[in-house]
C-alpha cells in the first residue's frame, strides 16, 4: 500500500482492514465483547479509521483531560521520560471511571486556536 494517502479513494476501507482484526482482538482478548463487536462494525463494516474508546469501542469526538485529572481518574500517570500517559477513552467512559471514584465532571466546550 505504498504510496496511498489519507486522500486516496478507498484508504479508510484498505487501513480498517489491515489494522482492524488486530483492533477487535484486542477488546476480545481482554473479555469486552461489545467493544469488539463496535470495533468490527465500524473498521471492518463502515471502515471507520479514527480512534476508539479502549473501554467500549465507540468512536469520540477529540477531547483532553489535565494530566493529574487523566492520571488519577484512570491510575495511568506520566512516563518517567515525560511522554504522557497512553489510553483512549470516550467522554462516557471517562466520565463513568470519574464518578466511581468520586469526581464529578462538567464538560465545556472550547475551541483552541
Amino acid at each position: 500500500m505504498s504510496g496511498w494517502t489519507m486522500t486516496t479513494p478507498g484508504y479508510g476501507y484498505a487501513y480498517a482492514w489491515r489494522n482492524g482484526p488486530r483492533w477487535a482482538f484486542w477488546y476480545l482478548r481482554l473479555g469486552r465483547v461489545k467493544g469488539f463487536l463496535r470495533i468490527v462494525w465500524f473498521t471492518l463494516i463502515r471502515g471507520h479509521i479514527g480512534e476508539a474508546c479502549q473501554e467500549c469501542g465507540m468512536p469520540y469526538l477529540l477531547w483532553w483531560a489535565e494530566d493529574d485529572l487523566y492520571a488519577t481518574v484512570t491510575g495511568r500517570g506520566r512516563y518517567s521520560n515525560g511522554e504522557s500517559a497512553p489510553g483512549l477513552y470516550c467522554l462516557d467512559c471517562f466520565d463513568r471511571k470519574a464518578r466511581k471514584q468520586g469526581i464529578r465532571l462538567c464538560w465545556k466546550p472550547e475551541v483552541n486556536a
